[in-house]
């Protein structure tokens, strides 16, 4: 793609950009989803460590106060022991006598008592009396040893007993001088130390006692099924809540959470503690229930937001849509008159900023109505796309082309070499949309008119390149079509005068200063004067007698052609009654009628107003239309038409042969006359020019239809006219167009035909042929 194509794009694009919100809005949904999800992932794991620093805090409080539990039992049994060891004397009376020694002993600690009394052992660590009621070891006998240490009260390992209990043993010295040395005591663990365990929870936990002066220690883990075991447990323990916060969260961590507490006055301390996994039971919950909550709310807001994320995608691309439709021509796809406007505005600031030339191409497609009208609008569309195609190809890489509506495209061409080689392009550009193109299965040449302006040397605005654009456009057109005009100032000038023509024109309407002159019609065959033909003239005060090809274009492009018709019309038939007043004769008379009156809803009842203020027959009134007028809308004119027959008056077609004709509108108009354009009589010399007038003539009397040939300047265009069998003749051989005085004097043609041109007459026609012909100027 070449580098002005891609410019033309790039601009088209910032033309046509999408708001930012539709634009960005699905991403912002998406990133504002996306940012909700992670605040909320944090805020969750706010609240998971939060909830699981507080478990943790919670668990080491009650493993301090089981710690603390335990503390106290073995302080009391330290107190009820050492306060039994304090009657050595007693214990060394009943020494003989184990079952008087537990007698005296169950006064202590009571007869079922975690504590049992197992054996007294001389100082040589013999047995010197044991227990009955003591529960028996599981494994092998044997026995305690003597204190190398000479502790007071000195643990033992726990051991298993023979009835499933579990003992912890102690060993308590007598001081005196009988022969026990010491007292060895039966502690029932699950008994003593039972509760305490239980207090850290049905997950279980791990107590653990030591004495101060070495006496002995004591680890004890409690499952969640209450099995006791004996011994430190695995894992890691944590003795605050902070550094058990440091470690990573698992929910099935076997590592401990561990509270010490010390006797005071310091002689033992304990430790309790709970497993994470046990610390965790409310924070599993906590967790899971928390996660489940931002999980749906994560899971409606995305909904949500791909909901809203859709609609604004949706509305997207209907915006883009309509912007598209503002900017593109549906049709053809080319950019339309919004992006002309917007892009050549851009064109022109870069042109004036680097001081480059700018041309304007305005184009306008020639006859396209009568394409529109005889083939039909889809074949009308099929060729604006083929034209459409033909720019876009022509000036791709050369220029921006746009539809501007209806026929009208424009291209704009940057940095053009210089006139001549525009007006090349321009040139080129036109051979190429006159290749041939399908049309209702026929080849098509299509013709268009073109004007050129360019930046800086004809216009120095915008508005200025698009109004001198125009103005070229329109006098090409005006100077035959299908081709290229450059602006120029004299076209200014010229639109002036147009203007001012126009101004005048309309006050000239205002103050009577039109009038009318009457070219007779004779009949051919006979000589004798069978009508006339209004025609307006207009004397200017200034610039003298304007021609009729001159104002009346005028009249049709600023709509004052419905004024000087109603006019011409009323003046007219006013002239027809006259005539009958002084002569006692009603005559005919042709008034033309242009499209613009045949399609203005008020022209059938003016005529109708107009016969009858004005008393004149309606056979005595005759209306010429062109070709082009009755092609600009069939239908239109074929209704109009029939109400004008409905009054009675005469139809004809004028300058038949140079418009766009079709022979089956022809048959289904009601007509009575069909006018020989000038063209062809002054052609008539010529072996086609005759065969032509020889065509219409045929034509017209087989449509059961009187031809009138007009423009007769020569007496052998006269003569040929009436070996072909015209019936109606008019042109200044016979008479100029004259003041309605003079022109009643008119009563027959002063030529006489040509002896070797006998009068040849026509065939017999229809029966609607002969009536006409016999129909005298008087009406009956």
């Amino acid at each position: 793609m070449s580098s002005l194509a891609s410019e033309a794009i790039l601009e088209r694009e910032s033309f046509l950009e999408t708001p930012a919100l539709f634009r960005w809005g699905p991403l912002g949904v998406f990133i504002t989803w996306l940012a909700f999800l992670v605040t909320g992932l944090m805020l969750a794991q706010w609240r998971v460590n939060a909830g699981r620093e507080a478990d943790y805090a919670r668990a080491l409080d009650s493993a301090g106060g089981s710690a603390h539990a335990a503390l106290h039992d073995m302080a009391q049994l330290q107190q009820q022991l050492e306060g039994a060891a304090a009657h050595a004397g007693e214990l060394q009376r009943l020494s003989g006598d184990v079952r008087i020694l537990e007698r005296y002993l169950s006064g202590q600690f009571g007869d079922r008592g975690p504590v049992r009394l197992a054996a007294l052992l001389d100082r040589d660590g013999r047995i010197v009396a044991a227990s009955p009621s003591a529960p028996r070891p599981a494994g092998p006998p044997g026995q305690p040893g003597p204190d190398p240490r000479a502790q007071r009260l000195r643990w033992g390992q726990p051991l298993p007993m023979a009835d499933g209990s579990t003992c912890l043993p102690l060993e308590l010295r007598i001081d005196g001088p009988g022969a026990v040395s010491s007292a060895v005591f039966c502690v029932d663990l699950p008994q003593f130390l039972g509760p305490t365990l239980a207090g850290l929870g049905p997950y279980g936990g791990w107590l653990h006692i030591e004495f101060a002066d070495g006496a002995g220690r004591l680890d004890l883990v409690r499952s969640r099924t209450g099995t006791l075991a004996y011994g430190m447990p695995q894992g890691r323990r944590f003795e605050t809540a902070e550094e058990a916060m440091r470690a990573p969260l698992d929910f099935e961590s076997q590592d401990w959470l561990t509270a010490w507490r010390h006797e005071r006055p310091p002689g033992m301390r304990a430790a309790a503690g709970l497993t994470v996994e046990a610390a965790l039971v409310d924070s599993r919950a906590r967790v899971w229930a928390t996660f489940v909550i931002i999980g749906v709310l994560a899971l409606l807001l995305g909904v949500l937001s791909f909901l809203f994320a859709y609609a604004i995608r949706k509305f997207a691309r209907q915006e883009a849509y309509l912007r598209q439709l503002a900017a593109i021509d549906e049709l053809t796809g080319l950019p339309n008159r919004r992006s002309a406007n917007a892009l050549l505005k851009k064109q022109f600031e870069r042109a004036s900023r680097q001081g480059e030339r700018l041309a304007l191409l305005y184009i306008d497609v020639d006859d396209f109505k009568a394409v529109n009208d005889s083939a039909g609008h889809v074949e009308g569309d099929t060729l604006l796309k083929s034209i459409a195609a033909r720019l876009r190809e022509f000036f791709d890489g050369r220029g921006l082309v746009f539809r501007l509506g209806g026929d009208e495209f424009m291209v704009i061409v940057p940095r053009p070499a210089d006139d001549a080689s525009l007006r090349e392009l321009a040139l080129r550009m036109l051979d190429r949309l006159h290749e041939p193109t399908a049309i209702m299965g026929s080849q098509f040449r299509p013709r268009a008119s073109v004007g050129v302006a360019v930046y800086p040397t004809q216009a120095s605005s915008v508005d200025d390149l698009l109004m001198y654009a125009d103005t070229a456009m329109y006098h090409a057109k005006d100077e035959g079509r299908h081709r290229v005009v450059l602006y120029a100032p004299a076209l200014a000038q010229q639109a002036l005068d147009k203007a001012m023509l126009a101004r005048d024109l309309e006050r000239a309407l205002e103050t009577n200063a039109l009038h009318l002159v009457y070219q007779p019609k004779f009949d051919a065959r006979q000589g004798t004067l069978s009508g006339f033909e209004a025609l307006a003239r207009w004397d200017h005060p200034t610039r003298g007698a304007v021609p009729p090809g001159t104002f009346i274009p005028i009249a049709e492009h600023s709509a004052l052609i419905v004024e000087i018709g109603r006019w011409v019309l009323r003046t007219a038939l006013r002239q027809v009654r006259e005539w009958h007043a002084s002569r006692g004769v009603w005559h005919q008379v042709a008034v033309n009628v242009s499209a613009i009156q045949l399609h203005d809803a008020a022209w059938v009842p003016t005529v109708r107003e107009a016969l009858h203020a004005s008393g004149v027959p309606a056979s005595c009134l005759q209306l010429e239309l062109t070709e082009t007028a009755l092609a600009d809308d069939p239908l239109v004119a074929r209704d109009v038409l029939r109400q004008l027959r409905a009054l009675g008056v005469g139809i004809a077609i004028d300058d038949f042969g140079t418009g766009y004709s079709s022979m089956t509108r022809l048959q289904t108009l009601e007509l009575d006359l069909l006018k020989l354009d000038r063209s062809f009589v002054a052609a008539i010399d010529t072996d086609s020019g005759r065969e032509v007038c020889r065509a219409v003539i045929s034509l017209g009397h087989g449509l059961g239809l009187k031809v009138l040939a007009e423009g007769v300047e020569t007496e052998h265009q006269y003569h040929r006219l009436i070996r072909l069998g015209c019936d109606e003749v008019q042109g200044y051989l016979f008479a100029r167009p004259l003041s309605p005085a003079l022109a009643i004097e008119q009563s027959s043609i002063d030529v006489e035909p040509h002896p070797s041109h006998p009068v040849a007459l026509p065939a017999q026609g229809p029966e609607r042929l002969r009536h006409e012909r016999q129909r005298a100027v008087t009406p009956g």
